[in-house]
């Protein structure tokens, strides 16, 4: 949220003074926004949570989702990103896994290629 915020302070005055902000003056303003709104300097130990087809954002709450591909279950959930695009509303969701060995990912190609030769034959 501060992010974009910023950024779109940064575009605003560019397009429309032709003036430019810097880092150290943002960082300013942040400080007294702060001051103004206490939620800003809230850290939230409870992350992103994600239960079946349900999402819980920090400050935002729990949302129903769509999982376009399973999320194994030893995986770390890393970084969490939402768009609004003009057909509705998408979570990018970045995870951290071990995944399988080269070997073992070969095997199970290799053991499917069996199956469906050995299916073809009958």
């Amino acid at each position: 949220l501060i992010y974009n915020l910023g950024l779109l302070q940064r575009e605003f005055l560019w397009w429309q003074r032709r003036e430019r902000s810097t880092y150290a003056k943002q960082c300013a303003e942040l400080v007294e926004l702060k001051k103004e709104f206490s939620w800003l300097c809230e850290v939230h130990i409870q992350g992103v949570k994600i239960s079946g087809n349900r999402i819980y954002l920090p400050k935002i709450g729990w949302f129903r989702i769509f999982l376009s591909r399973e999320i194994p279950k030893d995986a770390e959930i890393g970084e969490v990103t939402v768009l609004k695009e003009a057909d509705g509303w998408y979570v990018s969701i970045v995870v951290k896994a071990k995944l399988p060995s080269k070997n073992q990912s070969n095997l199970r190609l290799f053991e499917n290629y069996l199956k469906m030769a050995s299916s073809n034959l009958n």
